[in-house]
């Protein structure tokens, strides 16, 4: 294979008259995303022994599953570069998978979607937030109905149907030959694939950083900023990432270097990058998932038993009111009727005048 072909090398091409650095990419990748397993493991282990709701429980594993899954296909991509493909179209449904159930994952912070609702119903909910409506300031101001929240879920839901069938179809295109990286011709089918794939994130990052945003308040004590900044990044990372370096690869800003192309050479930064990133991120979830705090209450319960707190406080207040104006009702019926004072102190029940009176609440 001449030094800047076009095809991308076997497994056994990687090895070859290996430099310095690529041996210390290849140790390096493998390492970090053993221990990003290792902290998956960990993290689940404790999720299950910690967390009693089932549901609450899957969801949170589910987003825990991103890191260890991005982790270990890149790994793979790196050894067998003819495979980046096939990795990116796995862990691209997990990822897909994972922020739906992030989504709901929120959901059940405040108890379902019904609770959801109720606490929302009386919150001005922004439009014009990151990632593309915050440069449109007169998007109007508006309660969470449940017509709403039903499109938020929808576009967070499509990117899980979306991106694994670009990739698929990415997949049967370059293995027909027909699909070349980071080229941006009409002709291509690069460009169409990437738009589609770009433009499935970015609505689906702008739906969940409107619930986000909306959420950020009432769930600040579940850590919520932190874990939506987790994911979001992972779906940056994951789906971003790799078409901006293939674009650069295309025009020769990242070069080719023996054993690689352009573009196999920008999968290969890109596969080492993902395993250093998602194990930063790994840590960072392991950090606000891992955790009893915020993961074993719901936001309606809260606030429901801080209501009948209020409630059982008002009620004693009222009956010490109740209790005081009756004694002294007692007192003064006493007085005028010559009743021994003393008598107060000894019974709870005294009559005057064929009447009774008690004195407990």
């Amino acid at each position: 294979m001449s030094n800047c072909s076009d095809e991308t090398p076997y497994s056994e091409e990687v090895f070859k008259d290996a430099t310095p650095i690529r041996i210390a990419v290849y140790t390096i990748a493998p390492i970090l995303a053993f221990f990003t397993t290792l902290i998956f493991i960990d993290s689940t282990v404790y999720v299950f022994e910690m967390i009693p709701n089932k549901s609450r429980r899957n969801k949170t594993i589910w987003v825990l599953l991103i890191y260890p899954t991005f982790t270990m296909c890149s790994v793979l991509a790196l050894y067998i570069p003819r495979a980046s493909l096939i990795c990116k179209f796995a862990s691209s449904i997990i990822l897909a998978i994972a922020m739906y159930q992030f989504l709901k994952l929120m959901m059940d912070y405040y108890g379902g979607r019904q609770a959801m609702l109720t606490i929302l119903q009386d919150s001005r909910i922004s439009l014009n937030t990151l990632p593309v409506l915050c440069c449109f300031v007169c998007l109007p101001k508006g309660p969470l109905t449940e017509r709403k929240l039903r499109i938020l879920r929808r576009l967070v839901m499509q990117v899980g149907i979306v991106c694994p069938i670009v990739y698929f179809i990415t997949c049967i295109l370059w293995i027909d030959d027909k699909y070349n990286p980071g080229v941006l011709d009409p002709k291509e089918p690069f460009i169409y694939l990437s738009t589609a794939s770009i433009t499935s994130t970015i609505i689906a990052m702008q739906a969940l950083s409107i619930v986000f945003m909306a959420s950020r308040k009432p769930l600040v004590k579940y850590n919520i900023t932190a874990k939506y900044i987790t994911v979001q990044n992972a779906l940056l990372f994951g789906n971003v990432q790799s078409i901006a370096l293939n674009m650069l690869a295309a025009y020769e800003v990242i070069p080719c270097r023996e054993p690689y192309p352009n573009r196999s050479r920008a999968e290969v930064i890109h596969n080492f990058l993902i395993v250093v990133e998602f194990f930063v991120l790994g840590l960072m979830a392991r950090i606000f998932f891992r955790r009893r705090q915020g993961n074993l209450e719901k936001l309606i319960d809260s606030t429901m038993e801080k209501a009948e707190i209020d409630l059982d406080e008002k009620d004693i207040d009222m009956c010490m009111n109740k209790e005081k104006m009756e004694e002294e009702h007692v007192v003064k019926a006493g007085y005028l009727n010559g009743i021994d004072n003393k008598a107060l102190d000894e019974s709870d029940v005294i009559t005057t005048n064929g009447n009774t009176v008690t004195t407990k609440c």
